[in-house]
């Protein structure tokens, strides 16, 4: 399996989690086929853990530190908000969690860095929505094999 599917799998795993406490309603890995706001968006808070981007610094002749930044979109119909603070005290609930591991359990030697992007109000066929994006970049440290 590929680092990033161990991250991604990893990820996936603590958004169960978050589930499972209630913070989340539901979580899904998307592939770019199509936008993931096109489907039915079955409860929410419902999170979809959107493909990486990648980046590489040269560590030695041996070693590379890559950063896989990955975003988790969260999308929240605006019915589910019932206090002035649901979505800031969401995107806490959901950062604190990731803060509280800092290396996925292993998966990220380099450290994980979780920050959120502002919501934002959408109108979509689903309705009236707010979302906000989980950034976290994932740092892994690689041997080189030449």
């Amino acid at each position: 399996m590929s680092a990033i599917q161990e991250i991604k799998d990893k990820i996936k795993a603590v958004c169960i989690e978050l589930k499972d406490a209630n913070v989340i309603a539901g979580v899904a890995s998307i592939q770019m086929t199509k936008d993931p706001l096109d489907a039915e968006i079955p409860t929410t808070p419902y999170a979809y853990i959107m493909p990486p981007s990648t980046e590489s610094v040269v560590v030695d002749n041996r070693t590379l530190l890559r950063t896989y930044t990955f975003d988790i979109l969260v999308v929240v119909k605006g019915e589910n908000i019932n206090t002035e603070t649901y979505i800031e005290d969401l995107i806490e609930a959901i950062l604190n969690k990731f803060d509280n591991l800092p290396t996925l359990e292993g998966e990220a030697d380099g450290g994980v860095e979780p920050a959120s992007s502002a919501p934002l109000p959408l109108t979509h066929k689903n309705g009236n929505l707010v979302i906000f994006s989980i950034r976290l970049k994932v740092n892994k440290t690689l041997s080189l094999t030449y």
